[in-house]
């Protein structure tokens, strides 16, 4: 068996969909026609651009520039590279963006969210599909 074709780092750089669960109860969530799933599209943890981003967020905290808690929020944020055009915040659409992610993983009243999408990306079989 040829192992190389198990490229983990190649799979999870092309993301999978989480369908976002309600923190409470969680149930799926879905978008406002009731059909369409409510999804995050999360990178895997083994893509390049997050372990990257990673080590640097390591670095800042290692120098004294982060804390913990702000390296976890934006550790996160690196794992996220997409979501639902439904997505709102306060009231008010919010498109995807980095700023926007960040936006929401230092918020409070979304840590639920963050909660959901750092164990999905560390799960390899998330991305198996991504594999040939």
């Amino acid at each position: 068996m040829d192992l190389s074709r198990f490229n983990v780092s190649a799979a999870a750089g092309v993301g999978a969909d989480l369908h976002l669960k309600h923190p409470s109860t969680g149930e799926d969530l879905f978008c406002k026609d009731g059909v369409t799933p409510f999804v995050i599209r999360v990178l895997g943890a083994d893509a390049k651009s997050v372990r990257e981003g990673s080590r640097a967020l390591q670095e800042r905290v290692a120098k004294g520039d982060l804390t913990k808690e702000e390296a976890a929020q934006n550790s996160v944020v690196l794992a996220i590279c997409g979501w639902s055009d439904e997505m709102e915040y306060n009231g008010k659409p919010l498109p995807y963006s980095p700023e926007n992610a960040l936006k929401l993983m230092t918020d409070e009243s979304s840590s639920w969210i963050a909660e959901q999408i750092a164990p999905f990306s560390l799960r390899r079989r998330n991305f198996a599909q991504n594999m040939t």
